[in-house]
């Protein structure tokens, strides 16, 4: 079976293996191809993006590699069957220095220092064969004055030959790492740079300080220069079956036989689907403010019954009971909720959260982000649309709350689990179903649910 990859940029498919020979297709970014043979600095890969497939050749360099990450550190097993990770990517370089300078356990694992179990000689043990290559990298990072800001990250990344990686805007590769520096070109979106694994900081940059060493190549131009780090996500091949958009497959990634959240099970929401409401968020207030008034735009009150862990009803009667102006104009009205109103339900549970506003174009909500942000322990509640059928969409007419749950990266994008209160289900979404990164940003509520 072909090896499916993807081009980097918008490269020619020559008909010969050589470049001036003719051209009988431009590749778009990101277009998948099967690799056929390796002939050295030449390709050759058939374009699936007709039917049949075009064969033909192009540079290897204009290929996205599937680079296998170098496991260093086996993880950590804890007596529940849980692993943890036991030198984290994240952790500064220097901490990690000053530990392999001292004795006994990792302090970024036990920060008293009292070790319920020992794990610093295995550690040790492992980082042996990567000695003299760490000793050269940190010492590079001491030179360019990166000790506060370098992490493991950019070490896994020189080890493993590189990283793939996306920059979420369209932006230039500079010559050397500054704004002032001559542009070599420019990237979109959907180009995939290969970064080398060499960073460097450049103190006099007024915002963009560290950079990356990237190189693309576009229309058979290899360009190779220096980027804005804080642009640049990883960019992870898709599988096989995602590829082919096997849903099945995709949602087969998540766990949806164990929901993640608590799922409102109120009698009334039963009653919503024997009468033919549409979806069970139309339901029946009456035991919340004492009259029969079917409500229509339940969806943020689901959102935060999910994460508080309880039925909606009793929280509508405890929101409507506290005697707020919003509560009673909300409920007796019909209205929708805002993030005032999502606030204030949540503080009746004392459950603590924070404005969801990623900025586009600057920090807008990637996938890395978010991945981020979840792994904290959060959920979000984020503002979006739905469809007419109850589809998740940023762009659907009618505005919508659900609750982002989990993410798994995968290309320039991912899949999203979230909870979608119109069906009060989870469901799986692609990630661009969701954010429109390049135009506007969501606005929500990061919620503390641990």
């Amino acid at each position: 079976m072909a090896t499916t990859a993807r081009s980097r940029s918008s490269n020619n498919l020559h008909v010969s293996p050589d470049t001036k020979s003719k051209v009988i297709e431009v590749l778009n970014p990101n277009d998948p191809v099967d690799l056929i043979e390796d002939l050295g600095e030449m390709v050759k890969v058939a374009s699936k993006r007709l039917s049949p497939p075009l064969v033909g050749y192009m540079p290897k360099s204009a290929i996205v590699e599937r680079i296998p990450h170098i496991n260093i550190f086996s993880p950590i097993q804890l007596d529940d069957e849980t692993q943890l990770n036991a030198v984290p990517s994240d952790l500064l370089a220097v901490e990690f220095e000053s530990w392999l300078q001292s004795r006994g356990e990792p302090t970024w694992l036990f920060e008293d220092g009292n070790a319920p179990f020992l794990v610093g000689d295995k550690i040790r043990g492992e980082f042996e064969l990567f000695h003299e290559a760490w000793r050269e990298w940190f010492t590079d990072v001491q030179n360019n004055n990166r000790t506060r800001t370098a992490k493991l990250d950019e070490w896994f990344a020189v080890l493993n030959g590189g990283r793939e990686m996306w920059s979420f805007r369209p932006e230039r590769i500079f010559k050397d790492p500054s704004e002032r520096s001559t542009d070599l070109g420019w990237t979109s979106p959907k180009d995939i740079l290969h970064w080398t694994g060499r960073v460097t900081y450049t103190a006099t940059e007024w915002k963009y300080k560290d950079w990356y060493e990237v190189e693309l190549t576009k229309l058979d131009r290899v360009i190779k220069g220096w980027y804005k780090a804080a642009l640049l996500e990883e960019f992870v091949i898709p599988e096989v079956f995602v590829e082919a958009n096997d849903r099945a497959g995709i949602a087969a990634l998540f766990d949806m036989s164990r929901p993640l959240l608590r799922i409102p099970a109120d009698p009334e929401i039963e009653d919503a689907i024997i009468a033919k409401r549409n979806a069970p968020q139309y339901i029946n207030v009456k035991n919340a403010i004492g009259r029969n008034r079917v409500n229509f735009n339940l969806c943020g009150q689901f959102c935060v019954a999910t994460v508080c862990g309880v039925d909606v009803i009793p929280l509508l009667k405890k929101w409507y009971e506290t005697g707020l102006a919003r509560a009673k104009t909300v409920l007796e009205n019909d209205r929708g909720t805002v993030i005032y109103d999502l606030q204030n339900m949540l503080s009746m549970y004392n459950i603590k959260s924070e404005l969801f506003r990623p900025e586009p174009s600057i920090a807008p909500a990637t996938p890395a982000y978010l991945e981020k942000m979840l792994a904290s322990g959060k959920k979000a509640i984020i503002g979006t649309g739905i469809t007419s059928k109850g589809e998740a969409s940023y762009n659907g007419h009618i505005r919508h709350w659900l609750v982002l749950e989990d993410i798994i990266r995968m290309g320039n994008g991912g899949w999203v689990r979230v909870y979608n209160p119109f069906l009060n289900q989870e469901e799986v979404y692609p990630h661009r179903n969701l954010f429109d990164m390049g135009v506007a940003s969501n606005l929500g509520l990061w919620v503390n649910t641990e």
